[in-house]
């Protein structure tokens, strides 16, 4: 069943590969792997609730599961970008209407829900490094968490770091110009911009 099951994820046929899974879970309903690949099918079908439902189920079982706190650290990321789309919709909408007070709460409800979801995901991205301290992805997006948290002396503590270990990382280079800027490090902010754009 686990080789038929991996045979049909490979072929991206997702449908029948959940079947599968439903009845590897009956003989294992602890088989993290499957669990983990089964979350993977649900976000490629869009299935977003049961995507992160399911990942919240695996860190339970198993709070060592590394990709399954750094794919979770990832759908939390892709809510701020939903969030993100919806904010440029509503200023578009407040530019014509300034006043309208619904327009306003909505925009400062969805600002909170966006800030809470950077938090959850810099969490994941965090535990991602307790558990792989020089994993470079997973130190890339806390950067980016903590500077959207607008956290930026941990930002700058972070993408040191990776700098350090990747100095050919063009992302980490242009947070890190952002961060150092935040700070009023200028000298430092035009340095690490100048690097991000050589590469």
């Amino acid at each position: 069943l686990g080789n038929y099951f991996a045979a049909l994820l490979n072929n991206k046929k997702y449908e029948e590969a959940l079947k599968v899974s439903d009845a590897i879970l009956k003989i294992n309903p602890d088989n993290v792997n499957i669990l983990f690949n089964r979350a993977i099918i649900l976000e490629n079908l869009g299935r977003e609730q049961e995507t992160l439902d399911l990942y919240n189920k695996i860190v339970e079982k198993d709070s060592n599961t590394k990709d399954a706190f750094f794919n979770r650290g990832l759908w939390y990321l892709n809510q701020t970008v939903k969030i993100a789309k919806q904010l440029i919709a509503l200023r578009d909408s407040m530019e014509n209407n300034p006043k309208a007070q619904a327009l306003i709460e909505r925009s400062s409800n969805l600002i909170e829900e966006q800030k809470s979801f950077f938090n959850k995901a810099g969490s994941d991205f965090s535990r991602v490094l307790q558990l792989s301290p020089n994993d470079q992805e997973a130190m890339r997006f806390l950067g980016y968490c903590y500077l959207n948290e607008e956290k930026p002396e941990k930002a700058i503590e972070v993408l040191e770091k990776l700098v350090q270990n990747k100095p050919d990382d063009k992302e980490a280079w242009g947070y890190l110009s952002i961060a150092y800027a935040k700070k009023g490090m200028i000298d430092k902010a035009k340095e690490a911009e100048k690097k991000s754009q050589e590469l």
